[in-house]
């Protein structure tokens, strides 16, 4: 929610002719960039803004006021006056910072900085691929408080709950999908408190109900055009001729494993007797519907509407409708997106299950309406089953999806031919490589063997007598012929 306005206030100059000079800062709060103005911008002069007061659009002048001035009025140097409010105390001073009330947190005041922290429209505009990628329903708050409160670089998962532990996860995901969200936090520091939090999660959520919305409408009326699926009866155009009560949909409605084939079993649908719910897996969760009883989540979150749905919301509708991918950018080249997160692949199929049902409304579910499915539900018990899934099976199932959506970002290793010409060389280089490895092991082993013989020849052992003698006897001498000396 925006902040409302204040009226900037203006004072005749004596040596301005006429001309009219602001003394506040600049009311521009709404930048488009996510800090604040700087002083060039401060000294451009702006229109004063009108007062909020109903007669707001009748001129007046001092001479024909409906009302006697009071000490909040401010009249300008052309005679128009200006209403301020107590509460919206304007301080003098070029280092001034008018302080901005924001509705709906009584008691707590942001000041001009704080706002101008992030784009609206920028992070509106992220807030699209956010829901898509991240969040589909439920807050951001708890997701950015949580990422606020971690160090990235101390592991502290073990101390808090599985919850609190998802919401980092999701909250790294945010970064990943929104790298820019690091700058707005970084600028923000300690100001980040939370009328701050609350204010960008309300902007982005604003972005991710409005592509909720696109996705729904753009899937609902597309998904018969999908040259790939073949309907049987063709797919109708009002909706009440959908879900059970078509064949091709019932199918795909049914949960995996039942006997769609059996007319009993159509009809207990159709007649409401067999009530379907958010756990009950549908078959368009599996490629054809086919499923391994004794390996259930074989190719789960594999179906072709849901490749086909992820093709017409990131990629473009006609990518989904005829395979030809469209030169114009689409949501996932829009927010420079080239990896697929698990949350979208749920995001996509909740739309679908919309899509295929005779339901009028999309809507997260209502405990009061029996009718009503509870699609929250639903997108739910699919993240959930990720926890259920390997590390394995979850890398298995995201490189899938990635070489099916972008497969220009996917490296995957060519075969090669082991007779073509640099195979030949390779095998060349290798044998020269061990040759070289033998020659190289030879030598030092020799130069072993070598320094081993010397240190066996070093130690000392007795020598002759004969050899002895005559040098004990040279080095006796000189002490003898010393001794007569002195006598």
């Amino acid at each position: 929610m925006s902040a409302p306005r204040v009226p900037a206030r203006i004072l005749p100059d004596p040596n301005a002719n006429g001309r009219r000079t602001h003394t506040s800062k600049s009311t521009a709060i709404r930048s488009r960039h996510p800090f604040p103005p700087s002083a060039a911008h401060e000294s451009i002069p702006h229109r004063p803004l009108r007062s909020s007061s109903p007669e707001r659009g009748r001129s007046r002048s001092p001479l024909h006021s409906s009302r006697s001035h009071s000490p909040n009025d401010i009249v300008d140097g052309m005679g128009r006056k200006h209403v301020r409010s107590e509460a919206e105390d304007v301080e003098e001073g070029d280092e001034a910072r008018r302080k901005r009330y924001v509705s709906g947190f009584p008691g707590e005041n942001i000041t001009h900085n704080d706002v101008a922290l992030f784009d609206e429209k920028y992070w509106e505009a992220k807030g699209k691929i956010l829901g898509r990628c991240v969040e589909m329903w439920d807050s951001f708050n708890l997701i950015l408080d949580e990422g606020i409160s971690r160090d990235p670089e101390n592991d502290i998962s073990e101390l808090r709950t599985t919850m609190q532990n998802e919401c980092y996860r999701l909250f790294r995901q945010l970064l990943d999908v929104a790298p820019a969200m690091v700058s707005v936090l970084e600028a923000a520091g300690d100001n980040l408190g939370a009328v701050l939090t609350k204010q960008l999660h309300d902007v982005i959520d604003r972005g991710r109900k409005a592509a909720r919305r696109e996705d729904v409408n753009g899937i609902k009326e597309e998904i018969g055009k999908w040259s790939r699926i073949q309907w049987e009866p063709a797919f109708p155009s009002e909706r009440h001729l959908l879900g059970f009560y078509h064949e091709t949909t019932g199918s795909l409605l049914a949960p995996v494993g039942e006997n769609w084939n059996d007319q009993r079993v159509r009809d207990k649908y159709r007649a409401g007797l067999i009530k379907v719910g958010p756990d009950d897996y549908p078959a368009f969760l599996w490629p054809r519907g086919l499923y391994d009883p004794d390996n259930m989540m074989k190719d789960v979150l594999r179906g072709e509407l849901i490749e086909l749905g992820y093709l017409h919301i990131f990629i473009c509708p006609t990518a989904a409708k005829n395979g030809s991918r469209s030169t114009c950018p689409g949501n996932a080249a829009l927010h420079d997106i080239a990896f697929v997160t698990y949350e979208s692949i749920c995001y996509v199929a909740t739309i679908v299950r919309y899509a295929l049902s005779d339901e009028q409304r999309f809507s997260p579910g209502n405990s009061k309406d029996p009718k009503s499915f509870p699609y929250r539900d639903f997108y739910r018990e699919l993240l959930d089953l990720r926890h259920h899934m390997t590390q394995e099976e979850v890398d298995g199932l995201l490189t899938w999806w990635n070489e099916k959506i972008f497969p220009a970002s996917v490296y995957t290793p060519r075969k090669k031919n082991p007779n073509s010409i640099a195979a030949k060389m390779r095998a060349q280089a290798k044998e020269k490589r061990i040759a070289c490895e033998k020659e190289a092991a030879e030598r030092a082993r020799e130069a072993r063997r070598i320094s081993e013989g010397v240190t066996t020849a070093t130690p000392v052992t007795e020598e002759p007598a004969a050899a002895v003698a005559p040098a004990a006897q040279a080095a006796a001498a000189p002490v003898t012929r010393r001794s007569t000396r002195s006598r």
